[in-house]
């Protein structure tokens, strides 16, 4: 199970840079910057939701 743990633990992490590098450009563009609340930040244990979809065709082309 942990190879398919690997890719979204891997996009969490990588949300998580791009939402810290965002709050440390905002405080450095204005007095008007305002963190978000610390349930609203996207960190390492943020929990999100995997939504797939499986598409079945039935190889018929018109």
């Amino acid at each position: 199970m942990k190879a398919y743990d690997t890719l979204p633990q891997k996009a969490v992490d990588s949300l998580a840079t791009t939402s810290r590098k965002r709050s440390a450009s905002g405080f450095q563009s204005g007095r008007g910057f305002v963190l978000p609340d610390a349930k609203e930040q996207v960190n390492e244990k943020t929990y999100l939701e995997l939504v797939t979809w499986l598409v079945i065709k039935d190889g018929k082309t018109d």
